[in-house]
C-alpha cells in the first residue's frame, strides 16, 4: 500500500467531484434534491460543497440499490460467475484487475429484504426514523429526526430521514438503512491517517455493523477538497475482468472518524463477452474526446456492466483521457479531461463529462 497522505494533486481534485464513484461519470442532475451522500461519523470541514458533490450520484444510486437491495442475479446460474478477485487495498485503482475463475464463488454483500413495489407493504415513518436510531446508536445525533416519504421512484420507494446532525435514506419495504451522512462539520487539514490505517478503521466500521464484504475488491482513494481531504475506502465486486453494479463506500476523515456509508447496488444478469478490445476502445475514445489534441494520455480504462432504471443493462468501456492543448505562448499543456463511453459490443463511443 503506497500512503497518498501529502500534498492535494490536481488529478485528485478532479476525481473528487461526484462523478460516477469517483471514476468517470459527470455530475447527473438531482432528481431527488433532498438526497445528499449519506454517513455515519462527521463530515470534513467544506462539506456543504462535498455535500452537493455527492447528491447527484446517490440520487442515481438509490434508483438501482431500491429495485434490488435484496435480489439476487436475475441469472441464478450466473450466481458463481460473479467471484471478484481477492481482496487487496489499492490507490485510486484504474487498472482492469485480474480475471478470476467462474468456478470461484463470492459471498455477497447482505441484502435486507426485496424493495417496494405498487402493493407491497411498507414501513412507517417512525420504523424508518427507529431503523436509523438504531443504526447510528448515539441517541445525541438522533434526538430530531423526521421521515420524509415514502418517496416513490421508478423502482421503489425509500424515506428521507434527518435531523440537526445527519441525512440517512432506508428502504421503505424492508426498513434497512441504506445510507448515513453526518452532516456535522469538523476542520480537518494537514497529515492524518495513512491509507492503510483508514481501510482498518472502514473493515471495523462494516464490521461492527454487520455488513459483509466478502468476495468484493479493496480501493482506497485521497479525496482533496482544497483545505480539507479524507479517505474514501471502497469495496466492489468483479466478474472476472468486469465491474459489477455492486459496490460499498465508506467515509474517513482525517481523524480517523467515519463520515460517510453507502451501499450502491443495481440488479444484473451475467454480462456478455466484449467484442471491442481494450486498445481499440481507447483509440475510439480518443477519437470522440480529442480528434485535434497534439497530444493525449489515457489516464484510466475498465469494462463496465452497467444498468438503467428500466434495468437495461450493457457493457461498456469506461475511459479516462487527458488532452494537450496548445497554448499561445509556450509548448501545449495537458489541461483538458474527458470521460467517454465505448460500446463494448458495437465500437461506439460517447464523451459523458468533460473538465
Amino acid at each position: 500500500m503506497t500512503d497518498t497522505n501529502d500534498e492535494p494533486d490536481v488529478d485528485q481534485l478532479l476525481r473528487s467531484n461526484g462523478t460516477e464513484w469517483r471514476a468517470g461519470l459527470p455530475p447527473t442532475p438531482d432528481p431527488y434534491p433532498n438526497l445528499e451522500r449519506r454517513a455515519k461519523g462527521r463530515r470534513p470541514a467544506g462539506a456543504s460543497a462535498l455535500l452537493a458533490a455527492f447528491a447527484g450520484v446517490l440520487a442515481i444510486v438509490v434508483i438501482g440499490v431500491l429495485v434490488i437491495v435484496s435480489l439476487p442475479p436475475r441469472d441464478q446460474g450466473f450466481a458463481a460467475a460473479t467471484a471478484s478477485p481477492s481482496t487487496s487495498a489499492t490507490t485510486a485503482a484504474s487498472v482492469v484487475p485480474t480475471p478470476t475463475s467462474p468456478e470461484e464463488t463470492a459471498s455477497p454483500a447482505p441484502t435486507p429484504t426485496q424493495t417496494a413495489s405498487a402493493t407491497d407493504q411498507q414501513v412507517s415513518a417512525d420504523e424508518a426514523v427507529a431503523a436509523v436510531v438504531a443504526f447510528v446508536d448515539d441517541p445525541t445525533l438522533t434526538d430530531d429526526l423526521v421521515a420524509n416519504g415514502p418517496s416513490p421512484s421508478a423502482s421503489g420507494s425509500y424515506y428521507d430521514v434527518t435531523g440537526t446532525h445527519l441525512a440517512a435514506t432506508v428502504d421503505a419495504v424492508s426498513g434497512s438503512v441504506i445510507s448515513v451522512f453526518f452532516t456535522d462539520s469538523q476542520a480537518s487539514g494537514g497529515k492524518g491517517q495513512t491509507s492503510d490505517e483508514a481501510i482498518a478503521t472502514a473493515e471495523a466500521f462494516l464490521t461492527e455493523h454487520g455488513i459483509a464484504f466478502d468476495g468484493m475488491t479493496q480501493s482506497v482513494e485521497k479525496m482533496d477538497h482544497g483545505e480539507t481531504w479524507d479517505w474514501d475506502v471502497k469495496w466492489s465486486r468483479y466478474a472476472g475482468d468486469v465491474l459489477l453494479p455492486d459496490s460499498i463506500e465508506v467515509g474517513i476523515t482525517p481523524a480517523g472518524e467515519v463520515f460517510s456509508w453507502a451501499w450502491y447496488r443495481q440488479p444484473y444478469s451475467s454480462p456478455p463477452a466484449a467484442q471491442i478490445d481494450q486498445a481499440t476502445a481507447e483509440a475510439a475514445a480518443i477519437a470522440a474526446a480529442f480528434p485535434d489534441a497534439p497530444q493525449t494520455k489515457i489516464e484510466s480504462t475498465q469494462l463496465t456492466l452497467k444498468v438503467d432504471a428500466d434495468g437495461n443493462q450493457r457493457l461498456v468501456w469506461d475511459v479516462q483521457v487527458t488532452g494537450w492543448v496548445t497554448m499561445s505562448s509556450g509548448p501545449a499543456m495537458p489541461i483538458d479531461h474527458a470521460w467517454v463511453e465505448v460500446d463494448a459490443e458495437t465500437g461506439a463511443a460517447t464523451v459523458v463529462g468533460v473538465g
